[in-house]
Parts: structure tokens; C-alpha cells; sequence
């Protein structure tokens, strides 16, 4: 009963918001497996709130950031945990490559919502080669993943050195936690995720404005991967580290 609700609820925002963004509605069994899972919770926000609000937010981002649409052309850039839309990259109208990156690829994929094909997260890994990006934007998303470290690490392995990585996370008090943000996070936690292969350019705290949530608390920061700390190349369940020709088209 509570699955049928749910789903009678995701046909209506798809009747009323997808038709002016020209998207597709997912299949009741691609929403219905979700339920009840932190997935759950993401697809549950996206198609009632976070596809109303749009693109708009992305652009927020850059201000946050001081970033300049310019000075992000020519550059290969990924977004992780990027959602269905894809990220910074939606709003880059001269982007040299993309790489929106998230755990929920193959189910936001099937929407068409974004312009550029999304790279699965699987077990914190992604399919793409080291060294592959210039910049690398993380926003509202790694402090909803159990292990952190983890995701940092990847990260790291994508950027090339001396490259930039964008972050945003929110500040959660333990009575604003959810099935997508879990644990109490704080600057010294982030600061620990991070310090191993990144070096802090600079850090703000403030509510979120970008994403008009005056009762949350965000920290902002920019980050340069350190020359020197290299992580592991892991292997794949098939025992093959990534590589390139593995990927699908970059738009």
C-alpha cells in the first residue's frame, strides 16, 4: 500500500514537471525497488523536489564557489554523486569533457535528464582512468555516503595533480539527520576525510543558500590534490583496474 502511494506520487511530479523538462517517467519497478533505501530517499527527493527546483542550483554552486563559467572552458571536469540532472557540468555550455559520476547511474540514466551519459559508483570506485579530470565538484554529496575516506580517495585518483576539487557538505545537528545524511559531520571531520591527498585552499561556513535550506548549516571549500600522496589503483570484481575503454559516450 505504502509502494502504490509512493509511486501514484512520483506519476504526478513526472505529469506535472517532466513534461516541461521533456522527461520520461521510470518504470514502477525501477522506483519501487528503491523504496524504503537510502536510493530510496534520493529518488523520493529528486522527483519531488529536486527536479522542481532545476539547474538552478548548480549555478548557485559557482557563486559559492567564485567560480566563473569561463574559466571552467576547455576543461575535463567530473561531478560526484552528480544526480539525475549531471551535476556543474548542466550548467557548462562549453565544457571540454563530462563526467557526471553517481551511485544511481543506470536509474538516472533511463530518466533523460541530463545531457551527458552518468558513470556508475560502484563500491566507491568509478570506471574512469587515473588523472583524468582538471576539476572535480563533490556537492551534497559526500556526506551522505558511510565512508568518506573512501570516496575522497577516489576522487583523488581522478583528479591530476595540482588539480581542484569543489566541495559542499552540510553541517547536520543530530536532530537533521535522515536515510541520506546519517551521522553528525563536522569541519574537523571533513578536514580528516580530506587531508591525505588534498591540501585546503580556503573553507567557509554559512546556512545553504544555494539550496534555500535556511535551517542548514554548509561548509564550502576548495581543495588542490597534493603532488605526492598517490592512492592504489584498486581492481574491479573482474580483477581489471579502470580503463578508458570502458566508457560509454561523454555526450
Amino acid at each position: 500500500m505504502v509502494v502504490n502511494r509512493l509511486r501514484r506520487g512520483y506519476t504526478w511530479v513526472w505529469q506535472t514537471v517532466g513534461r516541461h523538462l521533456k522527461l520520461s517517467p521510470p518504470s514502477s519497478c525501477d522506483v519501487g525497488g528503491y523504496v524504503g533505501s537510502t536510493q530510496g530517499h534520493e529518488v523520493r527527493y529528486w522527483l519531488q523536489t529536486g527536479l522542481r527546483k532545476g539547474t538552478y542550483i548548480y549555478d548557485n554552486y559557482l557563486r559559492l564557489f567564485g567560480l566563473d563559467k569561463d574559466e571552467l572552458t576547455g576543461l575535463t571536469i567530473c561531478d560526484f554523486g552528480c544526480g539525475p540532472l549531471g551535476g556543474i557540468p548542466s550548467v557548462l555550455p562549453d565544457v571540454k569533457v563530462a563526467y557526471p559520476l553517481d551511485v544511481l547511474a543506470d536509474e538516472y540514466n533511463k530518466w533523460g535528464a541530463c545531457r551527458f551519459h552518468i558513470y556508475p559508483v560502484r563500491d566507491y570506485r568509478t570506471p574512469l582512468p587515473d588523472h583524468i579530470c582538471d576539476v572535480c565538484f563533490c556537492t551534497n554529496a559526500l556526506d551522505h555516503v558511510p565512508e568518506p575516506v573512501r570516496v575522497a580517495t577516489e576522487i583523488a585518483r581522478l583528479l591530476k595533480p595540482g588539480g581542484s576539487l569543489y566541495l559542499h557538505v552540510h553541517l547536520r545537528r543530530s536532530d537533521q539527520l535522515n536515510k541520506a545524511h546519517r551521522y553528525v559531520v563536522s569541519e574537523d571531520m571533513v578536514r580528516d576525510w580530506l587531508h591525505e591527498y588534498f591540501t585546503f585552499e580556503s573553507v567557509g561556513v554559512d546556512w545553504d543558500w544555494p539550496n534555500d535550506e535556511p535551517d542548514l548549516t554548509m561548509l564550502y571549500a576548495h581543495l588542490v590534490r597534493c603532488p605526492v600522496a598517490e592512492p592504489v589503483a584498486e581492481e574491479d570484481a573482474a580483477g581489471h583496474e579502470s580503463r578508458l575503454d570502458v566508457l560509454g559516450p561523454t555526450d
